[in-house]
C-alpha cells in the first residue's frame, strides 16, 4: 500500500500541478483580454462624452456673449425724431414762404436730399423695431 500511495502521489503532484498551471493561465488570459477591452471601451466611452459636451460648452461660450438688450436704438431713434422735426420746420417755413409771396419754391437741394434719407430712416427705424422686438424674444429663449 506505501508503494500505491508513493505512485499515487507522484502521479497526483504531476497531474495537479500541471492542470493547475493550465488553469490559472487560461484564467489569466480571459481576464488580459477583458481587461484590455474594458479599457478599450472606456477610451472610447470617455471620447464619446467629451465629443458630446463640446457643442453644449460651446453653445454655453456663445450664450454668455448674447447681450442682454440693443443699446443703439434709442439714440436712432432721438436723431431720426430730430431730423424728422427739423425737416418738417424747414418744409413749414418754405410754406410760409410760398404763402408771403403768393408763388411756388422750388425745394432746396438738401431738403430734397434729406426728405429722401428721412423716408429711407424711417422704414429702417421700422425694421430695426421689429429685428429687436424678435432678437428680444429669442434672447429670452436661450437666456
Amino acid at each position: 500500500m506505501s508503494n500505491l500511495r508513493k505512485i499515487g502521489n507522484k502521479l497526483f503532484d504531476k497531474k495537479t500541478e500541471l492542470k493547475y498551471q493550465s488553469i490559472e493561465l487560461k484564467i489569466g488570459d480571459d481576464l488580459l483580454k477583458l481587461d484590455q477591452k474594458t479599457e478599450s471601451l472606456d477610451n472610447a466611452l470617455d471620447n464619446e462624452i467629451s465629443d458630446a459636451y463640446a457643442p453644449i460648452l460651446q453653445i454655453e461660450r456663445i450664450v454668455d456673449e448674447i447681450p442682454d438688450k440693443i443699446t443703439n436704438f434709442k439714440a436712432f431713434s432721438n436723431a431720426l425724431q430730430q431730423l424728422e422735426v427739423k425737416t418738417y420746420d424747414a418744409l413749414d417755413r418754405i410754406r410760409n414762404i410760398e404763402q408771403d409771396l403768393g408763388s411756388k419754391v422750388k425745394l432746396p437741394d438738401s431738403v430734397k436730399r434729406t426728405l429722401k434719407q428721412l423716408e429711407y430712416y424711417q422704414r429702417k427705424e421700422e425694421q430695426y423695431r421689429a429685428d429687436i422686438t424678435k432678437f428680444n424674444s429669442l434672447a429670452k429663449k436661450y437666456k
